[in-house]
Formats: structure tokens, C-alpha cells, sequence
């Protein structure tokens, strides 16, 4: 089918003229935008990512490595990762650095190994006006964390290959032997068969639900996310996750905990699901939810929130990367089941609309609505041996033509093996 254009650029709801000055001073750091006009769109505005300079970014750094509790689970072999940055939306600017610490596997003297997360991670917060740390995600000593089964959708939906051109390869850090196999209820960005895409987005809605309810009905999580699968082989993420179990370690996925997360293969080597520490999980609002290219070198990550804007930078090249035209499964938005136990206990507990909208891609030079979006369910079956794949009426309503998919059967969502 040919896609109709609704712009030829991407159209703003905030129309900014924006000046990014990033210099350090004695000792604040200053990373501004000039003020906001409203305008009206689909995309709302993101100011550029900060350009830090070697100095800016020693500082931060060193003011992440001195948090005790991150010292405490391992004395030596931590290691930068990568900074993510956000701030409030109106006026659109940078306020707050999240650096990224990485532990390896066989570094350091951590109290245990993390295969499916490649090792131990560790995010601070840190003010970029006044350098004061604001929060840190770090493992705890005496935690129990998912260190053998993350969350791994691309295990289930079709395997994954070695991410192209990165340091380090899912292929030689994670063989993704021991991972259970959850089940799926997708609403698919079909246009990927047909087109190059080189970005999507859509609204992800957070739904009520009762605590401390669903967390006793569940043995593990549930999740709804927009994935693109890329040609380097990658994966991203960007949504909400439920779960009454821990997450990989260090990566600020709490048992019995809401939460608004990301998953970046490029940038971390595994499939766990990372929490986006300046998000509050509050029922009833969007998630406006894209990777895209935005100016720089390699694709970026972009929520907005709460008033309050997060973008992420994946090591996915925009020059050569599109999303995968082989894979419409890994190119949707699709809710997770990674529960074992029957979706009749928890599907009650979650008393709002679990639902996408306003889904839209870019191809070429224009931004449209998916045209096609096909329903469907993927689970397992006979101890996990069988793939079964149809189409579903778990949802209600498609995500295309910039229609609303709502996930309303969870009840007959089928459980993970």
C-alpha cells in the first residue's frame, strides 16, 4: 500500500529557535535553551543533546564513581558507559545528566555475576546547574536480581543477530541459553515489509492498577512497549513495565515495582530493561516514545513524561541503520507477558486501558501514520517447544491510519514458559 504523507519535515508542537550554550563555570554546569513557543504537530520538540567537553564529562563522571553504595558492591572495575540527559518541556532544556556505570563480567569484586545483563550497571543523577547527585541506581549487597532471565524479546520473536560495529556483541557476551520464553500480544508496524523506516513513535498509555494486588498475582512482569528492530541487528525499546520480581542488576528495575523503562542492545549488550530514573510510573498519561534520528550521528531515544523530557543516545548509526524489513513482530507495539502463572489472576488487577496511539514513521523525508498495523499473538506451547503465532481479538481497535489499539482480552493473554 502506497503511505500517505502527512508533512514533508517533521512538524513540532513546540516551534524553537534554540541556542545550546554547554560550558562549565565554577562549578555549575549550564546547558540552556531559549524559551519555548507553542506551537501544533505531532512530534513534540527536544532540544539538541549537550556536546559535553572532556572536562565537563570527567566531572561527572567522578562524581558517579564517588556514590559509596556503588563502591560497595564492587571497589575497582567500574567503567563509563554513557550519559543520558532530561529536563522540563516548557522551558524546553537539559537540566539533569544520568551517567552510566558498567561493571563488567570477571571486573571488579561484586558479589555476584550478572550474565543476562553483561555484569552489574549503575546510573547517578546528577543536577547539571549545581553538580548535586539527586538519585543513584546501584545493586545492593544481599538484592535478588534476574541474572539469567531478562527480558529478551527477540529471543522469542526471531533471533537476534550480533550487533554490527559496537565493542561489545550480544554474540560473544550473552548466549541466551537459560531464558524462558514469554508470550506477546502485538499491534504490528506492518509498513517496515514495504518501506525503509528510519524512525517510528507512538503514545504509550500508563493504566491504573491495584497495588499490592496485581504484585501478588504475578510471578514475574508484564510490559507494554514500541520496538524497532534495526538492520544492525539491535534492539530498542522504549514503554512501561509492571513487575513483581527484580531486574538485572543495577539497571533500577525494583521487585514490586512501576516503572518507565528502555532497552538499547547497542548501547548495553543484553536485553534487560533499564529504568528511566527521572520518570515517575503515574497512572493515566502518555508516554510520547520514539527513536529517531535527530540531528546527530546515530539514532536517539526520546520519552516524553510528565511535563519533563529524557533522550538517550544508541550506538545505531543513522547513516547506514533503518528498521528491519524483515521483521514486522520487533517492529510494533506489543504488550509482554513474561508471567507463568494464569493471566486470569492479574489481568483484573490492572483496572485502567492498557492502550498506543498516534502512531507514526519516518520514511524518506516524510512523517505518516502507520498504514498498516495487523494484530496478532505469539506464545509457546508443550514445554516451550512450540511456536504458535495467529491473529487475535486481545485488541481492540489498530494503530493505524493514527487509530487507538487498546489491549482489552488481558484475561486470555496466554502465559510465558
Amino acid at each position: 500500500m502506497t503511505l500517505t504523507p502527512i508533512s514533508k519535515q517533521r512538524i513540532y508542537m513546540t516551534v524553537v529557535s534554540v541556542i545550546l550554550s554547554t560550558m562549565i563555570t565554577s562549578p555549575m554546569f549550564t546547558v540552556t535553551a531559549n524559551a519555548a513557543t507553542t506551537g501544533s504537530g505531532t512530534v513534540p520538540y527536544f532540544p539538541p543533546t549537550p556536546k559535553l567537553s572532556k572536562t565537563q564529562l570527567n566531572t561527572l563522571i567522578g562524581l558517579a564513581m564517588s556514590v559509596p553504595g556503588i563502591q560497595k558492591w564492587s571497589s575497582s572495575g567500574w567503567q563509563y558507559a554513557y550519559t543520558d540527559f532530561s529536563g522540563p518541556t516548557n522551558p524546553a532544556e537539559w537540566t539533569t545528566a544520568i551517567v552510566h556505570l558498567h561493571l563488567p563480567l570477571g571486573k571488579g569484586n561484586p558479589p555476584i555475576q550478572c550474565t543476562a545483563s553483561n555484569g552489574s550497571w549503575a546510573s547517578v543523577v546528577i543536577n547539571l546547574k549545581t553538580l548535586a547527585i539527586q538519585k543513584a541506581e546501584f545493586p545492593v549487597v544481599g538484592m535478588h536480581y534476574s541474572c539469567t532471565n531478562p527480558h529478551n524479546a527477540p529471543v522469542s520473536l526471531g533471533a537476534p543477530v550480533s550487533a554490527s560495529g559496537n565493542p561489545n556483541t550480544l554474540a560473544s557476551v550473552n548466549p541466551l541459553t537459560a531464558i524462558s520464553k514469554p508470550s506477546y500480544v502485538i499491534a504490528e508496524e506492518n509498513d517496515v515489509t514495504s518501506n525503509t523506516v528510519i524512525g517510528s513513535w507512538a503514545n504509550i498509555y500508563t493504566p491504573s492498577f491495584t497495588s499490592p494486588g496485581v504484585y501478588s498475582n504475578m510471578d514475574n512482569s508484564i510490559s507494554l512497549l514500541i520496538n524497532q528492530k534495526w538492520t544492525t541487528g539491535d534492539l530498542t525499546q522504549l514503554g512501561w513495565t509492571i513487575t513483581t520480581a527484580s531486574g538485572c542488576s543495577g539497571t533500577g528495575i525494583n521487585s514490586d515495582s512501576a516503572d518507565l523503562g528502555y532497552v538499547d542492545t547497542s548501547t548495553n549488550s543484553n536485553y534487560c530493561i533499564y529504568n528511566i530514573s527521572t520518570y515517575t510510573y503515574t497512572a493515566g498519561q502518555n508516554m510520547f516514545s520514539q527513536t529517531v534520528c535527530n540531528g546527530g550521528t546515530d539514532y536517539v531515544m526520546q520519552a516524553q513524561y510528565g511535563g519533563t523530557n529524557w533522550s538517550h543516545t544508541t550506538a545505531i548509526p543513522c547513516s547506514t541503520a533503518s528498521q528491519d524489513s524483515n521483521d514486522y513482530l520487533n517492529n510494533s507495539v506489543f504488550f509482554e507477558n513474561d508471567n507463568t502463572v494464569s493471566s486470569s489472576g492479574w489481568a483484573g488487577d490492572i483496572t485502567g486501558t492498557t492502550q498506543a496511539s498516534s502512531a507514526n514513521e519516518e520514511i524518506g523525508s516524510n512523517i505518516q501514520h502507520w498504514s498498516t498495523s495487523n494484530n496478532q499473538v505469539v506464545y509457546y506451547s508443550n514445554s516451550c517447544t512450540t511456536r504458535n503465532q495467529s491473529n487475535t481479538n486481545i485488541i481492540s481497535g489498530s494503530l493505524a491510519s493514527n487509530g487507538i489499539a487498546k489491549w482489552t482480552g488481558l484475561s486470555s493473554t496466554q502465559p510465558a514458559c
